[in-house]
């Protein structure tokens, strides 16, 4: 995209914002009671209405979800300020992630239902969420802020957190099926409802695709990578009584996808003739809570995460340099997790609580090449730790318009011993202009993983936490019931960040002795920006604005110097408006999103020779419509066309994305 069409989109954006505080600057005078908030669990580990102080959380409801067939991440979070999610192919990418204002994509954590979900047996031990399908689903909360005070390790970016349908009416069948581009097919089955006291949810989905080349096309890269997703989601629930709640829930995952690969170390992806891996994920919990009086309520919940991924690519004759491979990784949590809830007064609460996490992580790979006649295995050995936390939240609420939080945790493991973190928020209501004024600070640390502690040629038991310290404050402004407006500054620091360094390097032959190391540094700094504007019941405008910018340390060329750049793979500027219609038949919308350069670091080899290099992205634009037309009261039509401009963009250097598709289907409950 030319900087005269991005100069063109930001005076129609311009434009746009202009014409809408125009319509409503009568509506400056009539500034009417402050809406309701939303049921939110993520912020403070407990059920609460989300107040105007809550400027960190978004909130996208299964109606959301619904509404625009969203079934993965992408489709799902895309439009949110300081949220990027980034694929490398939309069906099945191996490399998704979510980088929350410029924090690294292994600094999200990801929650089901409270439960952390992470793969002990990836390298740095963060989960990939590319197989999980959000379907299902009753809301998703996204934390743009730490949240180590209350759930320990992995959230020093911001956290996710996908909690399921609790249906409480009359048991109902809701069907949805989807075809379209690539010969993509998508079926869902899902029972609910309520009987005799027992809340019962079971979620069926299945998603399949001959898919498209995740290796650029233009790159002769022809051949199409097919992928096969099955998610099952069952929530049970059982209250008998106002102060007692017994559940169940567990989710599974299996699927299959055909990759691609740098088999010519290139630092670009090409076809993988017979690439193939399979993912299959468990995460089960199970938890209890008694309300004894108003004063005091108690949760345990305990909770097993499984993952098992297997990869094997054959020599194909495709390219000279492929190798033969077979792989597999094994990781498992298991965790116990228990709090009282404390309430002396209408105006305090507190949350005291203990949690235990227990990892561990198994893997083998044997590489063998035919071009160099050459072979060799790596065996992680199977490998345990684990960590014990307590942690107290304090939530004051003085007056009905300022509340304040605050919240510390000690954690403990056997490993890098202790480590305390922190976090508190203060949030205000301007009386009679009723804006929202709020401000953070929050600590977060991330604990070097069973990998990067316990690998026999590259561990170092010596390794301390990553650590994070972020600065956020903001407001909302809204003008009468139907326009609002926001904006935020944030702030952080990133210490300790573990990489990979050669200690001992021989530059000649390009060989050394290496091993994970506290080794960099990187901060972000940022500023968002929504408006949301209702013109009337049916019609709404919302548009949004980050800007992020940022540095982070890398290990240069020599594996031994550390330099500063920028951040990879998040843009300085992204933007997106949306434009849509609901009414009783039909809701059709319209969104474009304006995400601009970025670079994207690279891996390069020449004879026994590796270096790094950076490779920048174009800026790109996108645009997406919904539809949905409902044929009968338990009916509905849908349509969906993604990348309407056709636009041919990366997310990872050398992967494709979906270019222009639709997607069909029907939706009926009874």
């Amino acid at each position: 995209m030319g900087k005269g069409m991005v100069s063109r989109l930001l005076g129609h954006l311009s434009c746009a914002l202009g014409a809408i505080l125009l319509l409503v600057s009568p509506l400056f005078g009539a500034i009417d009671d402050l809406e309701l908030g939303r049921i939110v669990v993520t912020p403070s580990r407990i059920e609460e209405e989300s107040t105007p102080f809550e400027g960190d959380v978004e909130v996208l409801s299964g109606m959301d979800l619904e509404d625009k067939s969203a079934a993965d991440l992408s489709e799902s979070l895309d439009f949110i300020t300081g949220v990027d999610v980034i694929g490398g192919g939309t069906f099945g990418s191996v490399s998704q992630g979510i980088y929350i204002r410029g924090a690294q994509t292994r600094h999200t954590a990801y929650m089901f239902n409270g439960v952390k979900l992470y793969d002990p047996s990836n390298t740095s031990g963060y989960y990939v969420p590319s197989d999980f399908l959000t379907l299902g689903l009753d809301r998703i909360e996204v934390v743009k802020t730490p949240l180590s005070s209350l759930y320990g390790s992995s959230p020093m970016g911001g956290a996710i957190n996908f909690i399921t349908k609790e249906p409480r009416g009359k048991p109902y069948i809701y069907l949805e099926s989807q075809g379209g581009s690539f010969s993509t097919s998508r079926e869902l089955v899902e029972l609910g409802g309520r009987v005799n006291g027992l809340s019962y949810l079971f979620n069926a989905a299945r998603l399949d695709t001959d898919g498209f080349s995740k290796a650029k096309e233009k790159n002769n890269n022809p051949e199409d990578d097919p992928y096969q997703n099955t998610n099952l989601t069952l929530n049970l629930v059982y209250d008998p009584e106002d102060d007692l709640k017994i559940g169940l829930v567990a989710k599974g995952i299996h699927s299959r996808i055909n990759n691609d690969d740098d088999d010519d170390y290139n630092g670009l992806p090409e076809d993988d003739l017979d690439n193939v891996s399979w993912n299959n994920e468990l995460v089960g919990t199970a938890y209890a809570e008694k309300k004894f009086t108003d004063f005091l309520s108690y949760k345990i919940q305990a909770a097993l995460t499984s993952l098992y991924r297997r990869y094997y690519d054959d020599n194909d004759g495709h390219v000279a340099s492929d190798n033969y491979v077979r792989a597999w990784y094994k990781g498992k949590t298991y965790q116990l997790m228990n709090h009282f809830e404390i309430t002396p007064c209408e105006y305090y609460k507190a949350l005291v609580g203990f949690d235990y996490t227990r990892e561990w992580a198994d893997s083998y790979r044997f590489d063998y090449s035919y071009l160099w006649a050459f072979g060799f295995a790596s065996d992680f050995p199977k490998s345990t730790t684990h960590s014990k936390g307590i942690f107290i939240e304090n939530i004051f609420t003085p007056l009905d318009s300022l509340k304040i939080n605050f919240s510390y945790r000690y954690e403990r493991q056997p490993i890098f011993k202790d480590h305390s973190v922190m976090r508190g928020k203060i949030g205000y209501v301007l009386p009679k202009l009723h804006t929202e004024v709020y401000g953070s600070y929050s600590e977060g640390f991330k604990a070097p993983s069973l990998y990067q502690l316990c690998d026999p040629a590259r561990g170092n038991s010596a390794l301390r936490p990553e650590d994070s310290k972020t600065w956020e404050a903001g407001f909302r402004q809204p003008l009468g019931k139907r326009f609002s407006f926001s904006a935020s500054y944030f702030h952080s620091d990133f210490r300790n960040l573990i990489d990979f360094v050669y200690t001992d390097f021989d530059p000649l032959f390009g060989f050394g002795i290496g091993q994970y190391v506290n080794a960099a540094s990187a901060k972000s700094r940022g500023v968002e920006f929504e408006a949301v504007f209702d013109a009337t019941e049916q019609l709404y405008f919302k548009t949004g604005y980050t800007y992020l910018k940022g540095r982070q340390d890398f290990v240069d060329d020599d594996f031994v110097t550390i330099f500063s750049h920028r951040l990879i793979r998040t843009p300085k500027h992204k933007a997106f408006f949306e434009i849509g219609w609901d009414s009783e038949k039909f809701d059709l919308s319209l969104d474009i999103s304006y995400v601009g350069k970025r670079e994207d670091r690279i891996w390069q080899s020449s004879g026994f020779v590796s270096f790094d290099t950076f490779a920048v992205m174009k800026p790109y634009l996108l645009g997406n419509i919904h539809l949905n037309y409902k044929l009968r009261d338990n009916v509905t039509l849908f349509l969906k066309v993604h990348n309407i401009f056709d636009k041919d963009y990366e997310q990872l250097k050398g992967y494709q994305e979906e270019r222009a598709s639709a997607y069909a289907g029907l939706k009926t409950r009874f």
